[in-house]
Parts: structure tokens; sequence; C-alpha cells
């Protein structure tokens, strides 16, 4: 065991994620220090990735069913931040992240996740990925080190001891995102609960440039109609694609736009006029997706497609409980023994916010996502000296009195039901 001491502190990307993620990775951690994880040939089984694919599109639904306006969820982020938070499980919470993991147990999850960080170093094109991921540890708790050794090593994460309640806690944490992020998240957090002692934190950052650019010239309004029949006038990027990668199936169809790594792509899918994304959302999983990739046709396309910019901060609270992770957000039911304890009661997940920011342009996709899980020791309230305690737990008599009179309205005995 080791006792911190107090010192310093795409829409969603889940379709790319089948498709690998190229790029490079901000550390802060020497990588001479830790002997990091890796995937000796590179590859991992389709069976892990499908289970993550399925993990992103169950996100992205039960986040749109809790809010019905505009979206923008980062699984991938949520999946690193989260599955470093359940290398700490035990018993029942372990088995609960299993189950919201599709199935992959805390050893999968942990090749996975070294799997993912070791793909996001690699740069192709002018297409990169950064992703880091850092804990930050109160002097209250005290981590153990095998959990220490396994984020650093497969999530190679950035460790820092800081004063979760400290006026500098929010700043440091803040910094450090701002700074992986490229200043595109620069306010993550606006408080740190008073009951935290741990934050679990992944920072995600997208930079990719279309295989074949807009034409700037060819940008202009037209009439976007809403779902609730508003009509809106919006920027539409336009381009005619002499083998577009079109898509097709029973209820809509679509485009695959590919970035210049070769690699990572957008799938656009529009639902035909007489369904709704709603009924897409329901029908997404990664065989589905796979299977309409596959059955794709090369045909010339004229595109048109919005031109916009999105922010969200969303509480990812009730989307995990409703995905089966209930037990972990519980003070009385949460077993967070393999990650550590504090000596002031249980500590479960208070909350799971996440920061996201997605541009999409002319010249490709620019996005930044950043998680947070805040772990929470559950609250002791201190009793004042002297207090004296009264437990009616035994029959008691009883009476309505009229003060002013000293006259009981009504009185009697209790002595259970």
């Amino acid at each position: 065991m080791m006792r911190m001491k107090k010192r310093l502190a795409a829409s969603c990307l889940c379709v790319a994620l089948l498709l690998g993620l190229p790029g490079c990775s901000q550390q802060s951690v020497p990588q001479q220090e830790i002997n990091f994880v890796t995937v000796e040939d590179g590859s991992i089984q389709r069976e892990q990735t499908v289970q993550l694919a399925d993990f992103s599109y169950g996100l992205l639904r039960q986040a749109a069913r809790l809010q019905d306006e505009n979206l923008l969820v980062s699984p991938l982020s949520a999946w690193l931040a989260l599955s470093m938070t359940g290398q700490g499980a035990a018993g029942d919470t372990a088995q609960a992240f299993q189950t919201f993991f599709q199935d992959l147990d805390q050893q999968q999850q942990r090749l996975l996740a070294a799997w993912v960080m070791q793909k996001a170093q690699q740069e192709q094109g002018a297409t990169r990925v950064g992703l880091a991921n850092s804990i930050w540890c109160d002097d209250e708790m005290t981590v153990r080190d095998d959990f220490l050794q396994t984020v650093q090593q497969c999530y190679r994460a950035q460790v820092e001891s800081v004063d979760l309640q400290g006026a500098e806690a929010v700043q440091a944490v803040n910094g450090w995102i701002a700074d992986v992020t490229e200043q595109r998240i620069a306010h993550m957090l606006e408080d740190i609960d008073d009951d935290a002692v741990l934050l679990l934190v992944n920072a995600l950052t997208l930079d990719a440039q279309w295989q074949s650019p807009f034409d700037s010239a060819d940008t202009y309004e037209q009439s976007f109609y809403c779902a609730d029949g508003a009509e809106k006038r919006l920027l539409f990027m336009h381009q005619q694609y002499e083998q577009g990668i079109y898509l097709q199936w029973q209820q809509g169809a679509g485009i695959v736009l590919p970035y210049d790594d070769g690699n990572l792509v957008l799938v656009a899918l529009l639902p035909a006029e007489s369904s709704h994304c709603g009924q897409l959302l329901e029908q997404l999983s990664a065989d589905w997706v796979e299977q309409l990739l596959s059955n794709s046709e090369i045909c010339a396309v004229q595109l048109a497609l919005p031109k916009f910019e999105m922010n969200s901060a969303l509480q990812l609270n009730d989307v995990c409980k409703a995905m089966g992770l209930g037990i972990a957000f519980d003070g009385q039911r949460a077993d967070f023994s393999n990650m550590g304890s504090s000596s002031n009661g249980n500590i479960f997940i208070g909350r799971v916010l996440q920061n996201c920011q997605l541009r999409l342009d002319e010249l490709g996709t620019q996005a930044a996502a950043a998680t947070v899980v805040e772990m929470k020791r559950e609250s002791i309230v201190e009793l004042p000296e002297n207090l004296v305690e009264l437990q009616f737990n035994r029959p008691f008599v009883y009476f309505v009195l009229d003060r002013e009179s000293q006259f009981p309205l009504f009185a009697g005995v209790y002595q259970g039901e």
C-alpha cells in the first residue's frame, strides 16, 4: 500500500474506433520510468473492438434518450476514464463494470486500453489523435500500489497528489486538461466535491483533414428542417464525388467521408423522412454498422453537409446507471477496495462529467473531449460535543398538548405495531 503525500496536484467517435486510431499522444510521465504494456503484434481480437463499439453505441443511445436536443459525446473518452476506474472495483461492483463494458473483464479492458493508447502513438498523414490519462489523489486516500501500477502501465496515466479540497485543485486539474487538449477544453471543472478523494481523468483530441477537402466557394446557406418542423437557414458545404462511398438501408441513406490518414472516416447517416434518429439509434450496433459499411456502393454523389460547431457539457451519472452501473454510485454498496480506501468512509463514484467540442468545416474535423470520474467517500456528520442521543426504540408515552392551557388533546402509549 502507498500513502499519497500532499504535494501538487462524434458527433461521436465510435464508428472510427472500428476502423483504427491513428495519431499521437501527449504524456507527462517520463516513459523510461514506466514499463508500458504494449500489444506485441499491434493488433487485438476483433471481438474486443466490437464490444468497445457496442458500448459506444449504447452510450450514445442512452444519452440521446435522456437529452432531447443536439447531442455530442465521446464514448472513447468515457470508456477510458471509466475503465480506469473499474480497475479498482471488486466483487459485485467489478461484475457491474464487466456488464457495463459489454462483458469485457478487467484483464481484457487493460489489454484493450493498452492497445488504444499504443495506436494513439502512430501518426499517419495530417490526421492525429491525442490521448492522455491522469489520476489525482487526495492525501486522505490510501491508494493501492498495484492499482497505480495498472493505470500507469496500461493506461499510461500520470499520477498526481493534490489536496482536492484546496484552493489550487480545480485550477491544477483544469490546467492539465487545457494543456493536453491544446486549450480546447479550458474550464472542465467548476468545483470539486467536498468529499472527493480521487479524480480519474481522460483527455482526447482529434485533428483530421479530409482526404478530399471541400471548396469554401461552394459553402452557402440553405434550409435545415428540425424535428419539430421548424426551418433554419444554415451554412452547408457542397461537393460532388465521382466515386463517393454511398450507404443505404431500408430506412435511410448515408455517406463515408475518409480523412487523409486513410483510416479514420466520418460516417454520416440520414434517416428517411418516414423515420427518425431515435429509430436509427435503437438499431445501431457494431454488427449493424459493419454490415452497412460492407454493403456500401461506389457511385457519384452530390453532397450537401452542414458546417457546424458543437460544444457540450454533460453529467453521465444517469446514463451510466441506466446502463447497469448503479452499484458503483451507491455509497453503501460500491466496492472499490482494489483501488484503495479512505479512513473516513467507503468510496464510490460521485460524478461522471464530460465536456466535448467538435468543429466540422471545409478542411476536416477538429474535436476534443475530457471525462472526469470523481470518486467520493461517504459523508460523515460530526456530532457536537456533549450531545445527548435519544432513540425512541422501545414503548413510549405520547400526548398532544395545548401549551397555553397545558391540557393534552390526545395522549397515548406507543408499544409498536
